[in-house]
């Protein structure tokens, strides 16, 4: 029998990307129109909801930003528009549109919040088996909690729909856990489409692993996005500038931390000597000395990066992880005005 209904656990931070998004709106419709159609029911477990709750002011700001950021394009690139007159007319319009107010600030909010509070969706409460098998997994290293124990709501959530999609159902249904945490849930192995080995038991027949959201939406009820691309204008985002040059710092210090620990080895094994003015070579340069001066503010920034960014987002890396890292720096300094493999610390 054909699957005709979904029962799909959408994470958390499919929720806050959509709802720190304007162009979210058509994804976000076309899931409503979905649940409307029987089509598909959303599980939605009290930890994604508090966490929700927890986040949506932050990713509505968010959100009014990249708008404004639109919007200041809009009007820079009128200014080269070849009718002056239309040019100005367009202008006019856009000056007298406000979204610094919470009413505009709020609006793709409130629809992800109605998609949340639909009423076909499955709500669920964790319990006390939830949490003990997740806390088994994070006490073991087991994925979700693979990488760093702070992982364990991802380990609920993952619980939740591993009982959820082992219940008896009627054949019409099938399930899907959808994610855009690749890094907890995905193969480590390099293709993040397939969810960790070690969660691989849990998805197959009747059960999809989803980092892309849209993607499961077009497979399942094509023409549903574009509906909702032509009703809204949907067209991709772009990042705003602020986005990509704190994307880029991000990297930036993650990249320089490793080399920092690597250089620290060294010196700790006697391979680099870390040496006063007085002996340090200039002329010719030496690889094997860094001045003491140098070495004192490279380990107050190493204790500041592990303040700052957390200790858990900075390695150790594998080597496609590490590969990952590079490449992603390479390229925003690359729109930001750098030459290619431009990697400097």
């Amino acid at each position: 029998m054909a699957v005709s209904l979904y029962r799909v656990l959408i994470d958390t931070s499919v929720w806050l990307d959509m709802a720190g998004s304007y162009r979210a709106a058509p994804l976000v419709r076309a899931l409503h129109e979905m649940c409307d159609n029987a089509q598909l029911e959303i599980i939605v477990p009290d930890i994604v909801r508090e966490e929700f709750a927890r986040n949506k002011d932050r990713v509505a700001t968010q959100s009014t930003k990249a708008l404004q950021s639109h919007l200041k394009s809009l009007r820079y690139a009128l200014k080269g528009h070849t009718d002056q007159d239309i040019a100005q007319q367009a202008q006019n319009v856009l000056q007298g549109l406000d979204f610094s107010n919470a009413t505009q600030e709020s609006s793709i909010v409130d629809q992800v919040q109605e998609l949340m509070d639909h009423g076909e969706n499955i709500n669920v409460e964790t319990s006390v088996f939830h949490r003990a098998r997740a806390a088994n997994r994070s006490l073991y290293g087991e994925a979700p909690c693979h990488r760093d124990k702070g992982s364990i709501a991802d380990a609920i959530l993952f619980e939740v729909y591993d009982e959820m999609r082992q219940e008896p159902v009627r054949d019409h249904i099938a399930f899907g856990f959808a994610t855009t945490n690749h890094n907890d849930f995905s193969d480590p192995r390099g293709d993040n489409r397939t969810p960790h080995p070690e969660l691989a038991h849990a998805f197959g027949v009747r059960s999809q692993y989803i980092l892309d959201i849209g993607k499961f939406v077009e497979e399942t009820d094509p023409g549903a996005l574009e509906l909702g691309d032509f009703e809204l204008g949907y067209s991709p985002e772009f990042r705003t500038l602020t986005e990509l040059t704190e994307a880029e710092n991000l990297l930036f210090r993650k990249v320089w931390y490793n080399r920092h620990m690597n250089l620290r080895y060294r010196v700790e094994q006697g391979i680099t000597k870390v040496v006063p003015e007085a002996d340090y070579s200039r002329s010719p340069y030496r690889s094997d000395q860094i001045l003491d001066s140098v070495w004192e503010r490279a380990l107050a920034a190493g204790e500041r990066t592990r303040q700052e960014v957390g200790i858990e987002n900075l390695g150790p890396w594998d080597d496609f992880e590490w590969g990952m890292l590079n490449g992603k720096l390479s390229a925003l300094r690359w729109v930001l005005g750098d030459e290619w493999d431009m990697l400097d610390t």
